[in-house]
């Protein structure tokens, strides 16, 4: 008797098992079907992801990241573009997950269907759970590293099912206005520049970790690299302080002495009174309102040279950045000052 109730729930089992699967495959054909009656237009698809990558600068910086990795920067079309391509694609089934842990690495794989034209690739990423001392992570940090290898396999699974050149023409367009898009070249690299001393960092260790001397030397591309670093930091890939490690110190003679540098933007040779009077006031703020007073009022920069007005725009975004700084408490997570 047992046995015979033991088979009847087994068979059960069997039909419920076989009624989910026969409703899943409904679905999908009924998918798959209007995905392939309902044709996707590329060109309007492309457009529909290059306007929504652009909308507005803040937008368009977090399609694009930057990690250092050995002396260099790996730079690329980030998950916040793969979502906006995904949707704008249209007609596509997306999926990820972790899969396993060791003791160095997480693992995760992202899936990537297009229904329309019936392809599709899943892909399997690792990611470190050690620090650069070679300590495991806390939970939170396995976790969140977990997280993030999600993304990344999921990124390129969609990537890979879209198309490199495709992604790369949103890409493009997106790093044009992630950093600053038509306006000029001295005002695009202070504001990049403000963006991090608000975070406490250095001009310096933002120069050394570019290669440069001097703001005046950072270039469009360098622009496009800082606009990666500060998505990937906002997005946990990354660290200020592996990013920008702080500016070497030599030994010489007993004595400690600074890196050489050249003189920085605002530490050019002033080339006018109306200049040097402009420095001084700007230097003479005590905090950050009067100092926006100053810098914001309407004829604060006449008179000035386009190279004086950059020195003026790069030696108001330093002495804003030490002012917000020396009101930072010492000690303060770093989490909680990038929101």
């Amino acid at each position: 008797m047992g046995e015979k109730n033991n088979g009847a729930a087994i068979n059960q089992e069997i039909e419920t098992v076989s009624e989910e699967a026969t409703t899943i495959d409904k679905t999908m054909f009924a998918l798959i079907k209007v995905a392939q009656q309902y044709k996707r237009n590329i060109a309007e698809c492309l457009d529909e992801a290059r306007t929504a990558c652009c909308l507005n600068e803040e937008i368009a910086s977090s399609c694009g990241y930057a990690v250092p990795r050995a002396g260099g920067f790996i730079k690329g079309p980030s998950i916040r573009q793969a979502e906006i391509m995904a949707s704008a694609w249209g007609r596509m089934m997306l999926s990820g997950q972790p899969i396993r842990e060791d003791s160095d690495f997480v693992y995760a794989e992202g899936m990537c269907i297009d229904l329309q034209k019936m392809t599709g690739i899943k892909i399997i990423k690792k990611k470190s759970i050690r620090k650069r001392n070679g300590q495991r992570y806390d939970n939170d940090g396995i976790a969140n590293a977990a997280n993030g290898c999600v993304s990344i396999a999921m990124r390129d699974s969609v990537f890979r099912v879209i198309g490199k050149a495709y992604v790369d023409d949103v890409y493009r367009s997106a790093m044009v206005v992630s950093t600053g898009g038509q306006l000029p070249i001295e005002e695009r690299r202070a504001n990049a520049i403000t963006w991090f001393t608000k975070l406490g960092v250095a001009q310096d260790r933002i120069l050394l970790t570019l290669k440069h001397d001097n703001i005046m030397e950072i270039t469009i591309e360098d622009l496009e690299t800082l606009s990666g670093i500060r998505t990937a930091i906002k997005e946990g890939e990354t660290t200020i302080e592996e990013v920008f490690p702080p500016v070497p110190v030599a030994q010489t003679d007993g004595e400690k002495h600074k890196m050489h540098l050249k003189p920085k933007a605002w530490e050019q040779p002033i080339a006018s009174e109306l200049l040097a009077e402009k420095l001084g006031k700007i230097q003479a703020c005590r905090t950050t309102d009067e100092l926006n007073d100053l810098t914001e009022s309407e004829h604060f920069r006449d008179g000035l040279t386009d190279l004086e007005i950059f020195q003026v725009n790069s030696a108001s975004a330093s002495r804003r950045g030490s002012l917000e700084s020396s009101f930072m408490p010492s000690g303060t997570p770093l989490s909680m000052t990038m929101d």
